[in-house]
């Protein structure tokens, strides 16, 4: 899943996992697991962003303990007023909006062409 950009491909995904870990802490410092699992059932829309965030993943992730370590440090090392500022979502926007996943679907659309032929 991750050829699509290499390095490129993986750092994107190292940065969708992280994104959403730190601002679902900054909620709750329970079970990561459940607590993604009930803000995807929550959302009103399948395009609200932790839904796309699921799309891009490709399936419910397993969480690496250092993303869950390093969102604990962040959750505890902010103020306040940064923790509401996160809570309002745009850096998790920003990690799905990366360019590097328009790459991935331009990518796979290639390939599926290629198949075709």
């Amino acid at each position: 899943m991750l050829y699509w950009l290499g390095p490129q491909g993986g750092a994107a995904r190292r940065w969708l996992l992280r994104e959403p870990c730190q601002t679902l802490h900054c909620f709750d410092a329970g079970d990561l697991d459940r607590l993604f699992r009930d803000t995807v059932r929550a959302e009103q829309s399948l395009e609200g962003r932790y839904h796309r965030a699921l799309q891009l993943l490709g399936a419910y992730p397993a969480w690496p303990p250092e993303v869950e370590e390093d969102a604990s440090r962040f959750v505890e090392d902010i103020s306040n007023k940064d923790r509401d500022a996160r809570l309002l979502g745009s850096e998790v926007d920003a990690a799905i909006n990366d360019p590097r996943w328009a790459a991935k679907g331009a990518v796979e659309a290639c390939r599926a062409v290629q198949r075709e032929r």
